[in-house]
């Protein structure tokens, strides 16, 4: 087997290990979208064979860093083929000078199914304070969104 197969393969027997009613979340280096702004930045290679597997077994979130920048939509945004909205979550720079324009942060996700909210905490040069919030609820057989707002 090459490389990709094999973690394929483990991918899935990790995930069949998991009961199908448990709500899963991925963590990747390289996110499976690009920014909205920019679609050059590099994303998850192979991504149409991971996001199968990944609707195989109902991954609801996917979370990655690697290019500095706060931003989250349904994978679906990007990958037109894959069968299953899955809501990618990118992180910003918490404690790095890799800003990006944008100030350190992180994200506080909550997860109360089948809703989950995403609230930036944003470095004001002293603290982290509560700046957007991005709410999403599973209704039918997809993410949907809800207006963003401030916290």
């Amino acid at each position: 087997m090459n490389l990709l197969a094999d973690q394929v393969q483990r991918m899935r027997q990790i995930l069949a290990a998991i009961p199908p009613d448990v709500f899963k979340v991925l963590v990747t280096h390289h996110p499976f979208i690009p920014p909205p702004t920019d679609l050059s930045p590099p994303t998850v290679g192979h991504a149409a064979e991971a996001l199968a597997v990944l609707a195989e077994h109902s991954v609801e979130l996917l979370l990655a860093g690697h290019l500095h920048l706060a931003y989250t939509a349904d994978v679906r945004s990007h990958h037109v083929a894959a069968t299953r909205s899955m809501l990618s979550i990118q992180a910003g720079t918490a404690i790095s000078t890799r800003h990006r324009g944008e100030p350190n942060q992180y994200n506080h996700i909550q997860i109360n199914p089948p809703q989950v909210s995403i609230t930036l905490r944003l470095f004001d040069g002293r603290e982290f304070q509560a700046g957007t919030c991005a709410r999403f609820t599973w209704i039918g057989d997809e993410w949907i969104a809800e207006p963003a707002e401030e916290e």
